[in-house]
């Protein structure tokens, strides 16, 4: 297996968790604690809308000093949607693409996670940097 051949349909995680872009920024939290994930894909009509991660979540939430914050926090998570603190139409690739060409695309773009959609823009995939780490070690360990 080599990266410039292997497909990113053959590291991704196939068919990550995703809400719709009408549900909150708790649902998103709640979507995440479901399948121990950090980032969550958000939909509109079944197609990729946008993306959200536990940094964009911690980032958004008021300063955990705070006597208030987590009262204010819970609120917050059941009242805001989703739209608001997500990244609206993200970098996206194909499950055909190489994962030499997913990796470089990362790179160039700081991303920590990469949707893959289909051809209709519908996600069936999310390559994340922990799946290429056990890619890498899996190729090392062969080695």
């Amino acid at each position: 297996m080599t990266w410039n051949t292997t497909t990113v349909a053959e590291v991704m995680t196939p068919f990550p968790r995703a809400i719709d872009v009408a549900e909150t920024v708790g649902d998103a939290v709640c979507a995440m604690e479901e399948v121990h994930a950090t980032h969550v894909l958000v939909t509109r009509a079944g197609r990729l809308d946008g993306i959200v991660s536990d940094r964009d979540v911690l980032t958004w939430m008021p300063p955990p000093f705070r006597s208030d914050a987590a009262r204010e926090s819970q609120g917050k998570l059941a009242r805001v949607c989703v739209d608001a603190i997500m990244t609206a139409d993200p970098i996206s690739t194909w499950a055909t693409t190489t994962v030499d060409d997913a990796i470089s695309l990362m790179l160039e773009n700081n991303l920590s996670a990469l949707p893959v959609i289909d051809d209709s823009g519908a996600p069936i995939g999310l390559l994340t940097l922990r799946a290429l780490a056990q890619s890498l070690l899996e190729l090392v360990r062969k080695r």
